[in-house]
């Protein structure tokens, strides 16, 4: 069994940009950012490989896009899943169950229903004290779910759960210090306020 690893402080102080894979992710979006400071969720790395943490919670992902993760060029990639940690050489951070977000330094990141949700709270344990969110949309646009072609067909079903899941989020990362913002225009997911230029980092 491979150990778990757990969060440094990389991110002490520090605005950090996090890329969903929402419709309206796209290059221009993301260009300004500094990679040093960005935590891209799953085949958002596509956008910018040089982004310092590679993030996923989801196995079949990793293994159908194993090519992607070894080119890669994030000094830290991260999953919560077993298999593609022994399977990528990825490192292996595991979730608990919890209304707040833990101090950094704990050995765990608060549970949350999809990888976005769970790289936001990578991002908290790692000492960010301020979130921008990049393609959360949250919602359907112009038929798409996804900025991508990896799901055959839109998946609608699963923004419900994804948007709700969020509740809360805000208060409880405020208490820890951090503040999140929104950048994605049009988001559906209103828990945060929205930010209207991108993340200073």
């Amino acid at each position: 069994m491979l150990p778990y690893w757990t969060p440094e402080p990389l991110f002490a102080g520090r605005s950090v940009a996090v890329l969903g894979n929402g419709p309206s992710l796209s290059m221009s979006s993301v260009i300004d950012l500094d990679p040093r400071y960005i935590i891209a969720v799953n085949s958002a790395i596509r956008l910018c490989p040089h982004a310092y943490v590679l993030f996923s919670r989801d196995s079949s992902w990793c293994h159908k896009h194993a090519a992607l993760i070894d080119s890669a060029w994030s000094p830290l990639k991260v999953t919560t899943k077993m298999d593609a940690a022994k399977e990528r050489g990825m490192l292996l951070v595991r979730m608990e169950r919890r209304e707040s977000f833990a101090a950094v330094g704990h050995p765990a990141i608060r549970y949350g229903v999809s990888s976005g949700h769970a790289a936001v709270s990578l991002a908290i344990a790692m000492g960010a004290i301020e979130i921008g969110l990049y393609g959360f949309d949250g919602r359907i646009v112009e038929g798409r779910s996804h900025w991508h072609d990896d799901y055959k067909e839109a998946r609608r079903e699963v923004y419900a759960t994804f948007v709700t899941g969020w509740h809360g989020w805000n208060a409880a990362a405020m208490a820890r210090g951090c503040r999140i913002l929104n950048a994605t225009q049009g988001s559906a997911i209103t828990e945060f306020p929205l930010l209207e230029m991108a993340v200073a980092v």
